[in-house]
């Protein structure tokens, strides 16, 4: 089995770890490899309870490589959205700060967006299941959902923070680039409309920026 993992046949090393009941090992070679497809059914298949740990380890492990899209693509195959969503606002954010076009910076935060949109469905979606499994959620566990911790990203930005406010760098950056567009094509009262609803973005565009249009 490790000598087929070694040489990248993926498919015949998981085969081979399987038959020597090594199943936690086929899933690490499997994630390693970038088979991620593969090692989650497995995991999901054989009821591995640490596949989340691991996966998270291996996104850590992408990130210190520099390879925040691969991590961004791992989080998506296991369904961990808003992990995702807060790697590629963080590279959004970076980008938001480089000279980089305009349609680039907005396409990054609407990604962001959709990310997120794709978490509450599922967090809809599991606690519809829940509803079904159980009448009602007692006073403790409602408590300890009040007390748990959030997390946050390397870049600072919480669960809270990217939930509330995901879309508006996005519409920040579609009415800017709105205005410019709408001035170029001799519209200067619809550019001037554009350009005064930025003026409640401030936290997102450079105020001198904003103002400069106006």
């Amino acid at each position: 089995a490790d000598t087929f993992a070694g040489v990248g046949l993926c498919e015949q090393a998981v085969d081979a770890y399987k038959r020597c009941n090594r199943i936690q090992e086929a899933v690490q070679m499997c994630i390693e490899l970038s088979q991620w497809d593969m090692g989650i059914e497995l995991a999901r298949h054989y009821n591995l309870s640490d596949l989340k740990a691991l996966l998270t380890r291996q996104a850590k492990t992408l990130l210190s490589q520099n390879k925040p899209f691969d991590a961004i693509e791992l989080y998506k195959k296991s369904a961990n959205y808003l992990e995702a969503a807060k790697i590629l606002y963080e590279i959004a954010e970076n980008h938001s700060k480089e000279n980089r076009s305009l349609l680039m910076k907005k396409k990054m935060y609407i990604l962001c967006g959709l990310l997120v949109e794709q978490y509450r469905t599922a967090m809809k979606t599991t606690s519809r299941r829940e509803k079904k499994s159980t009448a009602a959620i007692s006073a403790s566990d409602a408590l300890q959902g009040l007390l748990t911790e959030e997390t946050t990203g390397s870049g600072g930005v919480s669960d809270t923070q990217l939930l509330d406010n995901v879309w508006r760098p996005a519409e920040a950056y579609h009415f800017y680039i709105l205005a410019q567009r709408q001035f170029k094509a001799n519209n200067p009262e619809a550019a001037l409309r554009s350009a005064l609803t930025l003026t409640e973005y401030e936290d997102i565009l450079p105020v001198q920026t904003i103002y400069n249009l106006i």
